[in-house]
């Protein structure tokens, strides 16, 4: 497991305060990059539930705000970070098509969604890594 996984389950596993799916794989990241947690949290608030409406998934969304952090943002990567998460779970990428999905399939919200916190932690360390970006950081 790396740093970033391992900081992301104690983030997950910790009641007050309740870190979102989108804080769990954004701050891991940024406290590397020098962005004080209280920030980090404020910053992220919103993307709880889907941007607070059933949308497009926090931690889809902290992945890329991951990305742009480290300045990648040429649509070829950014393309593929989606293509790789429209693969793994049916071209669907809102918070409420996901949770719908997986609550008809007897899946429980918290363990979905941690899972999910952790998938796109990896897709993002191997993007992150691929463009010799993750050396620099650890």
């Amino acid at each position: 497991m790396s740093e970033f996984y391992e900081r992301a389950v104690q983030l997950r596993a910790t009641i007050e305060p309740h870190y979102n799916c989108c804080a769990s794989v954004v701050i891991p990241f940024a406290l590397k990059a020098g962005i004080p947690e209280e920030t980090l949290m404020r910053i992220t608030m919103n993307f709880r539930g889907g941007m607070r409406n059933g949308g497009r998934c926090g931690a889809m969304c902290g992945g890329i705000m991951v990305l742009g952090m480290f300045g990648i943002t040429d649509d070829e990567t950014i393309g593929r970070y989606y293509e790789k998460l429209n693969q793994l779970h049916h071209n669907m990428l809102n918070c409420s098509e996901l949770l719908k999905d997986y609550i008809e399939n007897d899946i429980p919200r918290k363990p979905f969604c941690d899972g999910l916190v952790y998938e796109v932690i990896g897709i993002v360390e191997d993007i992150l890594r691929e463009k010799e970006v993750l050396q620099m950081i650890q």
